[in-house]
């Protein structure tokens, strides 16, 4: 059976925009502008820890690795909280609202712009170092994996972007938008409706990207 743990662990005074677990932390983003950070193990009787993340508009969602939450923001912020302190450690400037995010590393994380495209950022540079078109519409989520990340779009396609070596110096401005359809990314269509959410993990020598979406499917790709 199924039991309810907590009723109000994930309460917010507004609707939550993304929750992420990390080793035996879980944290929850939401549209008050706050971050609640919960140790696992204690969320049958400890308080959440609370992060003010001072956005002006609505989070979009949230990752956490290592020590590091981040938060992106439709007012075009994308910031970096230590789960320790709760201080700010690291603060992002996109030129377009972000959509959702994920870690690459504890020094890159990927910003999924408005604009259908993905961008990677040097947390400590404070420098844009890779941007890749994805397609036309809204990035619904992004999923790290061993060498891509998985984009779940809007108008049900599926995405694996190549990580790569081109993650090593930072870029002026956005490129052009015809160099990019068809570098470093693999299109995988068979939705027929929004895909709300991605994953993936490694089995034997693929890497698996599992998809949900809008049309009721929960669809696993192969990716060699």
């Amino acid at each position: 059976g199924v039991t309810l743990l907590r009723m109000d662990a994930l309460y917010h005074t507004a609707a939550i925009a993304g929750v992420s677990i990390r080793g035996d932390l879980l944290c929850s983003a939401a549209q008050d502008g706050f971050v609640k950070v919960y140790r696992l193990d204690r969320l049958l009787r400890a308080a959440p820890r609370r992060i003010h993340t001072a956005c002006g508009t609505a989070a979009t969602g949230l990752d956490v690795r290592g020590a590091l939450v981040a938060v992106g923001a439709r007012d075009q912020t994308a910031k970096v909280f230590s789960l320790s302190s709760k201080a700010l450690v690291h603060s992002l400037s996109p030129p377009v609202p972000v959509t959702c995010l994920a870690f690459v590393s504890e020094q890159l994380v990927a910003l999924a712009y408005e604009t259908s495209f993905v961008a990677v950022w040097d947390l400590v540079a404070n420098a844009l170092v890779k941007v890749t078109y994805v397609s036309n519409g809204i990035i619904n989520a992004l999923a790290l994996g061993p060498d891509c990340i998985g984009v779940a779009c809007e108008h049900g396609l599926v995405v694996a972007l190549a990580l790569g070596p081109a993650i090593t110096k930072p870029v002026e401005a956005m490129p052009d938008i015809y160099e990019l359809l068809r570098k470093d990314r693999l299109v995988m269509s068979g939705h027929r409706e929004s895909v709300s959410d991605v994953t993936m993990f490694s089995h034997g020598e693929s890497t698996v990207l599992l998809s949900t979406s809008s049309d009721k499917t929960v669809r696993a790709w192969a990716i060699a």
